[in-house]
């Protein structure tokens, strides 16, 4: 079994341990940087909890996930479609005001990282921003059939810094806010795409 499996053969209990979870740290830092109105794109969207909150905001949200029974899901949740699409398939170009990728990319191998956060950043407006988190460490592992990737601060912006043109705005270490026992640390950054 491997990640997407995983979420397609769980998505309801997944969609219902997740829906609930109390992200307003996240949403405020990211929010204060994304125009009134501006698009924001939810890169693995999941049960579309984080789209439905920018969406009642007032922001125009376009959502994906690679998981074709969340993306079901959340198009009922949502009364949007959910574009149901691998992330290495992100094309835009200067397209988003926005984009979350809230512990979804913790799921793309290491060694794709750097070509998926390309194509995030072809993606963004000029100023636009990019929200991502990520579980804290150096290892790779793989738990119910799901692989993560764990990145310290210096792993992420040493990823991060053989791009040019992010500017990291904020950064803060958080606990995890579902009732699951996790102990490991969160890295919360954000982004600015800048000229270069």
């Amino acid at each position: 079994m491997n990640t997407l499996d995983y979420y397609n053969n769980n998505a309801k209990s997944y969609f219902d341990a997740t829906i609930n979870a109390n992200m307003t740290q996240a949403y405020n830092v990211f929010l204060k940087y994304v125009n009134p109105n501006g698009l924001i794109l939810d890169l693995g969207c999941g049960s579309g909890r984080d789209s439905k909150y920018f969406l009642d905001k007032g922001y125009n949200v376009e959502s994906i996930d690679g998981s074709l029974e969340l993306c079901k899901l959340a198009s009922e949740y949502l009364g949007i479609t959910v574009k149901c699409m691998d992330f290495s398939e992100l094309d835009e170009i200067s397209k988003y005001d926005g984009v979350w990728a809230c512990a979804s990319l913790l799921h793309v191998k290491k060694e794709e990282l750097k070509s998926i956060i390309i194509k995030i950043y072809k993606s963004l407006k000029n100023n636009a921003v990019f929200y991502i988190s990520l579980k804290n460490g150096h290892e790779e592992e793989i738990i119910n059939g799901k692989y993560y990737n764990y990145l310290t601060y210096d792993d992420f912006l040493g990823i991060i810094n053989e791009i040019d043109g992010l500017e990291l705005l904020e950064y803060y270490s958080s606990k995890t806010v579902l009732n699951n026992n996790e102990s490991r640390n969160w890295n919360n950054f954000v982004f600015k795409k800048v000229e270069v």
